[in-house]
C-alpha cells in the first residue's frame, strides 16, 4: 500500500512538472528572459531530484524484496 502511495505521489509531481513547463512555454513571451531562465533552472532541478528520488525509493523496495526472498531460502 505504501509503495502505491509513493508511486501516486511521484505521478503527481511529474504532472505538476509538466503543468509548470506548459505554463512557461505558454507565457514565455510575456515574462522577462531572466525569469524564464530561472523557471527552467527550477524545472531542471525538480526533474533531477524527482528522478534521483524515484530511483532511491525503488531501490529501497527492491532490496527489501530481495532480503525477504533470501531469508525464505
Amino acid at each position: 500500500m505504501f509503495k502505491k502511495f509513493i508511486q501516486l505521489l511521484i505521478l503527481l509531481i511529474h504532472f505538476s512538472l509538466l503543468a509548470w513547463i506548459l505554463y512557461i512555454l505558454f507565457y514565455g513571451g510575456r515574462i522577462s528572459m531572466d525569469k524564464m531562465i530561472y523557471h527552467f533552472i527550477g524545472i531542471g532541478i525538480l526533474g533531477v531530484f524527482s528522478i534521483i528520488g524515484t530511483a532511491k525509493i525503488e531501490m529501497a523496495f527492491f532490496t527489501k524484496e530481495q532480503k525477504k526472498r533470501h531469508k525464505k531460502k
